[in-house]
């Protein structure tokens, strides 16, 4: 856990060819809630749209031969983070920790293509059109308790963790 934003790389969003738009926004929430209770959390969300378009002419004058070639790629990218801490300390020897993490991602992308070779302008010798749909998501859980235990003694500490995770990821193509 880094703070009440989480992780750096929450905040980070992969670079793209094309035109990126981005939206983010995010929250920060810290609290005493009594003595003994201490809180701190954050939601972040941001959203990346991708478009990409490339069109090329290649013409090789020797073999009199022409190619078009033509792509056209568009992404869309969403993601929640949700992160907290709760510090209970039951006295000045005992603290329990708990720190859950929730992480949303939902990808869809769609890339077509299409190619076309001739000699002459009635005489083709290559046609191709491709097309694939990718939607992808997936979410982690985690959760981290630790309890801490200070000794009389100065420098003794016990500490015991219990970590658990659930991850689950879903994707599907068609091309």
């Amino acid at each position: 856990f880094r703070g009440p934003g989480g992780p750096a790389e929450s905040f980070t969003v992969d670079q793209s060819a094309g035109i990126n738009t981005t939206n983010a926004i995010g929250i920060n929430y810290s609290d005493k809630w009594n003595s003994k209770t201490n809180i701190t959390a954050s939601y972040f969300f941001n959203n990346t749209k991708n478009k990409n378009y490339s069109s090329t002419n290649n013409k090789l004058f020797e073999e009199n031969l022409t190619t078009f070639r033509n792509s056209n790629t568009n992404s869309d990218n969403f993601n929640h983070r949700f992160n907290a801490r709760l510090e209970y300390k039951a006295d000045s020897n005992n603290i329990l920790f708990v720190i859950p993490s929730l992480n949303l991602q939902q990808n869809n992308s769609n890339a077509d293509g299409f190619v076309n070779s001739y000699k002459n302008s009635n005489d083709s010798l290559y046609n191709s059109f491709s097309n694939a749909l990718r939607d992808k998501s997936g979410y982690n859980l985690r959760n981290n308790i630790m309890f801490r235990h200070a000794f009389r003694k100065k420098n003794r500490i016990f500490s015991m963790g219990f970590n658990t995770t659930f991850t689950r990821n879903y994707s599907n193509s068609t091309v």
